[in-house]
């Protein structure tokens, strides 16, 4: 707390550059989306998570109503149950209001751009028996009843290709086939479970991304082993779209969170990276930050700020992170990252590298002592 509240008192006194910079000073730092913050629509509970389609914000979480912009609590609401959507550029919402009965987890959209997956607790949607996974036709809003996908438990990751939609979570069955490795997946034309079993055990699948060639998935999450290894699978792993067979992830060489008190919290991905969001409280996990692995699992760099990280965006060759990161000068400086090298610009808090930071694998930066701990 007592970083974040010195990096608001300095820059509003002047004495370092602002939190965003639209038009940076030196060609060093990157430039970044502005701190304005705009109109968004608002909900009485929590959003786990959102996907952006076009101009569409998809927003999935555990609320009973939304109010426009600037609405004090209790004051111009309108009925949405755990999904809604708004507009991108706006914060209008849409006239997207399905009615779920249970808490939604995660998102995710076809390749194409025209369906919107959603996994999470529910077990109904419009009333109608959808257990913990549904299906939307973008264009209408409405539910693609011909794809008929079942889980037995709660979900909390789901990602897709054009093909196949993954999902994992807390299940032992899918459409009634047994899946005691807590994965499973598919046919996006009707829901029916695939072969498709990759197999985790001791925690639970946080994230998931699918690689832009649609050939692999990748799982964040608290597991502890993944398909019977441990590295990878320590919190990581990827495995093949069709059969399920893991791939290498020499990531998890180095990061490694995973148990009941550390995991990988989030995942996302751009066209040649992913980036994994790490948390430890008191746990078996070694990192605090995130780290960036090319899609072979390759680490290009780790951001290891101390504090826990949730979730990670890129855009515009800027990575931003949330999270509650405090203790960022074995990289560099503070938070917003550029992609090429893992160099993390200086905005108010941390203005020098300390002498002893090394270079690792393209840009892993580290004290010496550090580096030995994590790599050697």
């Amino acid at each position: 707390m007592a970083s974040a509240v010195a990096l608001v008192i300095t820059a509003m006194v002047g004495l370092a550059p602002a939190l965003a910079d639209t038009a940076p000073a030196s060609a060093n730092d990157p430039q970044t989306v502005s701190a304005d913050s705009l109109p968004t629509a608002q909900i009485n509970g929590v959003v786990w998570d959102q996907e952006i389609v076009g101009n569409t914000v998809y927003v999935g979480g555990n609320f009973s109503k939304a109010r426009p912009a600037g609405s004090a609590p209790g004051t111009n609401e309108v009925p949405r149950t755990d999904l809604m959507a708004y507009n991108l550029q706006t914060g209008v919402m849409t006239s997207f209001a399905p009615v779920l009965n249970g808490e939604v987890r995660a998102l995710d959209s076809s390749p194409d751009g025209t369906r919107l997956y959603a996994v999470g607790t529910f077990t109904t949607v419009n009333g109608v028996a959808k257990n913990r996974i549904v299906a939307f036709d973008m264009a209408t809003g409405a539910i693609v009843t011909s794809f008929a996908a079942a889980a037995n438990a709660s979900l909390y990751a789901v990602t897709a290709n054009a093909a196949t939609v993954f999902f994992a979570g807390n299940l032992t069955s899918a459409n009634g086939v047994a899946r005691p490795g807590h994965a499973a997946a598919a046919l996006a034309t009707t829901g029916g479970t695939t072969g498709w079993a990759p197999n985790l055990q001791g925690g639970r699948a946080y994230g998931m991304e699918v690689s832009p060639d649609g050939s692999k998935v990748v799982f964040g999450g608290s597991f502890t082993t993944f398909n019977g290894s441990g590295n990878p699978g320590f919190g990581l792993g990827a495995v093949n779209t069709t059969t399920g067979a893991s791939l290498p992830w020499a990531t998890n060489s180095v990061v490694r969170n995973a148990g009941t008190k550390a995991a990988i919290y989030g995942l996302s991905s751009d066209a040649d990276s992913v980036y994994a969001s790490a948390y430890n409280f008191g746990g078996t996990g070694n990192t605090e930050g995130t780290a960036r692995s090319s899609w072979d699992g390759t680490l290009i760099w780790l951001a290891d700020c101390r504090g826990d990280n949730y979730s990670a965006s890129s855009s515009g060759g800027v990575v931003y992170i949330t999270g509650h990161s405090h203790q960022c000068q074995w990289v560099g400086g503070a938070l917003a990252l550029v992609l090429g090298h893992g160099v993390v610009s200086v905005y108010a808090a941390f203005v020098s590298v300390a002498d002893t930071m090394v270079s690792y694998a393209s840009g892993l930066m580290l004290p010496i002592a550090e580096c030995r701990r994590r790599v050697l």
